[in-house]
């Protein structure tokens, strides 16, 4: 982005082929905007090596006080560029808020846990109703990296569309800002949270029907390529051998809640909540809840083995083709542990959910005739 005040004259040093990377000559603004892309992106790549180093004296019981206060430096050296550059450079502060967020360490509160104080504060400096975000190409890139980490700190779907819906709604409707910020959205989720990539879609294409038609056609392909597995969706059948050579189809179990859960043998993230996952199998079978469990093993040996050591007393298939797996593949399963919930017409009600969240959508369901 090039951004120009009221300088007389500019100049463009560069090749054509390459003009994206012009050096831009006599134009002050330019200049402090190109310095404080530079610092912020610097900063931003600081912070998370920070964020890294405080969870490790955390997880290793050591006080963690010395790295908070190298965040709160880092996070005074922010606020400091900004105040500069309101004063010098109003639209370049404008745009810089975009890419100031800072520490939860320092500036959260014991009321709002760290992914609620990100969804919340990370666009804290900027007001989306100024005009200035009209034209600035720069909200497209923002709303992309937030909505990249937010996909992966574990909110329900219902809440990451709310905190989305809360930086949306200042914008005017339809709007340049409105719409550059729904394109950064669409990039940011798609790969990571399918059921938000989808509802952004649908905001898109019924926000801007008259965009341009082989544009909106490809957000149908890939909107119409995910529908089947998405939030609301009934869950696509699975048929697959049980340890004992028995084929079960996830759609028998029609009429109970339904958690589908992927594992491995293999995957220690996977061993280590299988217990949690026994008790609450414990807790609500006999209430109308079952596990279908889906393991991506390859060795059928092992696989019995798992079951057998940690107590999994509920139904199990594997086509034991590993990553390969048929059915990580209908359900775009791409890490595991991963869980689907149903309810008892089969339909998906939540991804990804496990320990007390996972629990208390059960119990939840469970309560639902």
């Amino acid at each position: 982005m090039l951004i120009l005040g009221s300088e007389p004259q500019v100049s463009l040093r560069g090749a054509c082929p390459t003009l994206a990377q012009a050096q831009v000559l006599g134009s002050p603004v330019n200049a402090a905007y190109e310095a404080a892309l530079k610092a912020t992106g610097e900063w931003m790549n600081e912070h998370q090596r920070l964020i890294g180093l405080y969870r490790r004296e955390i997880q290793m019981k050591k006080d963690p006080a010395p790295i908070a206060a190298q965040m709160a430096a880092l996070d005074a050296t922010k606020l400091s560029l900004l105040d500069s550059l309101k004063a010098r450079f109003p639209f370049v502060a404008k745009a810089i808020a975009l890419r100031t967020y800072l520490s939860y360490q320092n500036h959260g509160s014991s009321e709002l846990s760290e992914p609620d104080y990100f969804a919340q504060s990370y666009f804290r400096f900027a007001d989306f109703s100024d005009p200035a975000y009209q034209r600035m190409p720069l909200v497209q890139d923002a709303f992309k990296q937030y909505a990249s980490n937010l996909a992966q700190l574990g909110h329900s779907h219902e809440a990451l569309l709310d905190y989305v819906q809360a930086w949306l709604d200042p914008m005017d409707l339809p709007s340049r800002a409105h719409k550059t910020a729904l394109l950064g959205l669409i990039e940011g989720f798609r790969g990571q949270n399918e059921d938000a990539f989808a509802a952004m879609v649908r905001t898109y294409l019924a926000s801007y029907p008259q965009d341009n038609p082989d544009f909106l056609n490809q957000l149908r392909r890939q909107l119409a390529s995910i529908e089947a597995r998405l939030i609301g969706a009934v869950a696509p059948d699975i048929r697959l051998p049980s340890p004992t050579g028995d084929s079960l189809s996830l759609h028998e179990l029609r009429g109970q809640v339904v958690l589908v859960d992927f594992w491995a043998s293999w995957c220690a993230p996977c061993r280590k909540e299988n217990p949690r996952v026994v008790r609450m199998y414990e807790r609500f079978h006999e209430q109308g809840f079952e596990i279908f469990g889906v393991s991506l093993d390859n060795n059928q040996a092992r696989w019995e083995e798992a079951i057998a050591k940690d107590k999994l007393s509920w139904l199990h298939v594997s086509d034991l083709k590993g990553w390969r797996s048929i059915a990580a593949a209908q359900y775009a399963v791409s890490a595991i542990p991963y869980t689907v919930l149903l309810d008892r017409e089969g339909r998906i009600v939540a991804k990804g959910l496990r320990g007390a969240p996972l629990a208390a959508k059960v119990a939840e369901l469970l309560e639902m005739r």
